[in-house]
């Protein structure tokens, strides 16, 4: 699994998230959006936001479905699916990683 990123990193990076979902809302609000202006300057701070945002988002859920393998190869409650999970956890992870760089070069 990619190494960690630090907690203020993190909470970085999920301000961004809720940042950027702040500027979809505001987009859709009927006032905004016959002020071109601010739909203009809106759009322009979304679009910045958006490369990093959403790289974060799809590590989020390779992160989580790397846990979700891992947790189900431990429990190895049903051999078969443990066997399809071990199988399928370095592809899942070597995209978190690549994921991770991605945000990290963002």
């Amino acid at each position: 699994m990619p190494e960690a990123l630090p907690d203020r990193v993190l909470a970085k990076l999920d301000d961004m998230v809720a940042e950027h979902d702040r500027l979809a809302a505001q987009l859709e609000r009927p006032e905004v959006v016959v002020d071109h202006r601010k739909v203009r300057e809106l759009s322009i701070q979304k679009s910045a936001l958006a490369p990093v945002v959403e790289s974060y988002r799809e590590f989020r859920r390779a992160a989580a479905e790397a846990g979700d393998l891992r947790a189900a190869i431990a429990a190895n409650t049903d051999p078969d699916f443990a066997a399809l999970a071990r199988e399928e956890l370095p592809g899942v992870e070597s995209r978190a990683s690549t994921l991770l760089n991605q945000v990290k070069s963002s």
